[in-house]
């Protein structure tokens, strides 16, 4: 959790050791729009990462996620085709500027040379990704919180334990892996760099850790601000950037050997611009005056402004892999 200014009584950045400044206000909680309060986001120039502050406290957490959340199911701030020829042809054109790519065994063969091996994934969900590397040959165990997840995780052959990535199963305990998948899951961590040196302890000697989190220096984030459907606050409560998401793999003992993106076509699907109008429809419920989504319009505007950027202000999410080091 991060320390306070004694004089200030600002968050200080865990990246830096410097006094963080406001950065945005969030008017609510969308996913529970009647719930009270409203939350303050804090940043780090130097650090170039953002923390929520005051922190929730750990029982207030679960809370969060009584709702219907994208982690565990399909993709759902994307997908679905267009259906008039302009969302059609916008689509297309993002389509053909998006050079992403997702994690797969082929993927992680490319970037690190591993074929096959013995993986571990913290925050594994239903457990896609894991099913992928297993039948390519991987022996692979998951962990996750949510008891839906693990049934479906299950009911694909998987072995998944009850547990986070902050506090992991006992099941685990004195296990090592060749490889170690963070998908999503450290910008949900009460303290994030903990969370790293956590997963890094079950690493092989030169094991591979692969984190992957939301882009906060993604051209869309400035588009949108506190309507962007990937801040989601209060369930996020770390933001991070390439250089931050490198910065925290250092402090905890790795060494980043690639920085990876994804999460392009998805920013110009309709499911993505109705979840952002409507994310600022319940803001403006709640402070009246939020300015309204141009919903297509802005969407074309975000594509004239991205298609040829590069790729630190392209995607919405962005992906270190990491190898251990000697201790």
């Amino acid at each position: 959790m991060p320390l306070l200014d004694s004089a200030t009584q600002v968050p200080v950045c865990p990246l830096t050791g410097a006094a963080m400044a406001p950065w945005m206000r969030v008017p609510c909680d969308w996913r529970r729009p009647d719930a009270t309060g409203r939350y303050e986001l804090f940043w780090s120039a130097a650090g170039q990462f953002g923390q929520l502050h005051p922190r929730p406290a750990k029982h207030e957490i679960p809370a969060f996620y009584d709702v219907e959340y994208y982690t565990h199911h399909a993709d759902v701030a994307g997908g679905g085709r267009g259906r008039g020829f302009l969302e059609r042809l916008r689509v297309h054109l993002a389509w053909r500027a998006d050079h992403g790519s997702d994690v797969t065994p082929e993927s992680l063969r490319a970037t690190t040379g591993l074929a096959t091996g013995s993986a571990l994934e913290l925050g594994c969900g239903d457990g896609k990704l894991l099913a992928g590397l297993q039948e390519s040959g991987w022996a692979v165990v998951g962990v996750d919180p949510d008891p839906a997840a693990r049934k479906v995780a299950g009911e694909r052959g998987l072995q998944v334990h009850d547990g986070t990535a902050e506090e992991p199963p006992a099941a685990i305990d004195g296990r090592t892996f060749d490889l170690v998948l963070m998908q999503h899951v450290l910008e949900h961590c009460l303290d994030p760099v903990q969370a790293l040196r956590a997963a890094t302890a079950y690493l092989k000697p030169n094991g591979v850790l692969v984190v992957e989190t939301p882009n906060n220096e993604a051209t869309g984030l400035r588009a949108a601000r506190a309507a962007w459907p990937w801040l989601d606050v209060p369930r996020h409560l770390n933001f991070f950037t390439p250089h931050s998401l490198r910065a925290a793999c250092s402090l905890a003992g790795l060494a980043p050997v690639a920085t990876e993106y994804t999460g392009y076509v998805r920013q110009f699907q309709r499911p993505w611009i109705e979840n952002e109008r409507h994310i600022r429809s319940v803001f403006d419920r709640r402070e009246p005056g939020t300015p309204p989504a141009s919903g297509t319009l802005a969407a074309w505007a975000l594509l004239a402004r991205t298609a040829l950027a590069r790729s630190r202000y392209k995607y919405d999410s962005v992906r270190v892999v990491a190898r251990s080091v000697p201790r």
